[in-house]
């Protein structure tokens, strides 16, 4: 099972990003309570696919490392959900991914459902890998907001990918997490989500 520094390590390789500016924001989620945080060596507490949930929203979602716990604590709390292209009850328990995506109570359970398809389970193999599905989760700040894309590629590079899901978190009546007017988005893919999934099994 994955440490902390190995979470650590996986996204701000994924992501392209520096280690430093990774610990600094996992930092400040760990000594909120926001990401695990045990003893040290063989008592170091083991990451889950929320704890990863937690440190990839705050390293997409925040302008600086000490804003982390509080924009994490504000996506964890919107409740509204727009069902643009949701998973129907007839289909919730076709697979493990239709039940991962059916009906999540927020952005938070909703990442760490989708993380937890990429994370093998024991001597199973993971539910998706990067060549699965085509991924797109979008972050936006300063106002919270999480927007997921997942569907099947298409062969055709004139034609658009199918959805199999497109969901989006926000409150209509979410105040800004920072002032001014400017307005940040930043989308991670599958290949992030993958390689999560195999950390955190690692």
């Amino acid at each position: 099972m994955a440490l902390f520094r190995d979470l650590i390590r996986t996204v701000s390789e994924a992501e392209g990003l520096s280690e430093m500016a990774v610990t600094g924001i996992g930092q400040y989620l760990r000594d909120a309570g926001l990401i695990s945080k045990l003893g040290r060596g063989r008592a170091a507490a083991k990451m889950t696919s929320e704890d990863a949930a937690h440190l990839l929203i705050g390293v997409n979602a925040t302008a600086l490392a000490k804003d982390a716990p509080n924009v994490v604590s504000a996506y964890k709390a919107i409740k509204g959900r727009e069902d643009v292209y949701p998973i129907e009850l007839e289909s919730a328990e076709e697979d493990y991914v239709s039940r991962a995506l059916f009906r999540p109570e927020d952005p938070v359970q909703c990442l760490s459902r989708l993380i937890g398809c990429y994370t093998k389970q024991g001597s199973a193999d993971p539910v998706l890998s990067e060549r699965s599905y085509a991924v797109s989760i979008t972050f936006r700040r300063p106002v919270p907001r999480l927007e997921l894309w997942i569907g099947w590629r298409s062969d055709d590079p004139d034609q658009l990918d199918e959805p199999l899901c497109i969901l989006n978190f926000y409150d209509a009546g979410a105040k800004s997490l920072s002032a001014g007017d400017k307005r940040d988005t930043t989308t991670i893919s599958e290949v992030t989500l993958a390689a999560v999934g195999r950390i955190l099994a690692a």
